[in-house]
């Protein structure tokens, strides 16, 4: 506010468990603050009410700091629809996977395995299965993926699923990249 004399900034607080609701009825009411934060999940919920700005060709113009270019493109999730953006990520958490050398090493694997795929680009689902049967045969977990949701949406959209379709409705169940991303 120092530095824009024609800005005012005024943090809001609001319990964790009503924040989502809150915002619906501002956002209804015309009363919801210029910018705020929200998950994925609340998302497509939120572009569904039409009172969000299609920031699109904000993102650039010469008025904005980034360009969408700037980011990968599965970052955006929810928040894009098509070629419409309607929200910018405030943080990028990947999911990576790690792979323990030794127990490929006990499993008969060459303990660089997985990174030899990767880097001749033949890390298919395929080898990625034969890799976790080997493991498994031998008495020790394949892949294991953290239980929560943000985790399985980041599993699902980095692999090329969908969970939503453009609409806002739930597609999950007729997204083939979704299902075998799940299987």
């Amino acid at each position: 506010m120092k530095q824009n004399e024609n800005v005012s900034i005024e943090l809001i607080p609001a319990p964790g468990d009503t924040y989502a609701q809150q915002l619906l009825t501002q956002l209804q009411g015309s009363q919801a603050p210029d910018l705020f934060y929200v998950g994925e999940v609340q998302m497509a919920q939120l572009i569904a009410t039409g009172r969000l700005i299609e920031l699109t060709d904000f993102l650039e113009s010469e008025d904005s700091y980034v360009k969408v270019d700037d980011f990968a493109s599965g970052i955006w999730g929810p928040a894009r629809r098509g070629e419409q953006i309607y929200g910018v990520s405030v943080d990028s958490n990947p999911m990576l996977l790690y792979y323990n050398k030794k127990v490929l090493e006990e499993a008969g694997l060459d303990p660089n395995e997985p990174q030899k795929l990767y880097e001749s680009g033949n890390w298919t689902w395929d080898n990625f299965q034969k890799i976790n049967e080997t493991v498994t045969a031998n008495g020790k977990y394949g892949h294991v993926l953290e239980n929560g949701a943000h985790h399985y949406f980041s599993w699902l959209w980095s692999n090329g699923g969908e969970m939503y379709g453009e609409d806002g409705s739930f597609i999950l169940p007729e997204n083939e990249r979704g299902i075998e991303t799940f299987a």
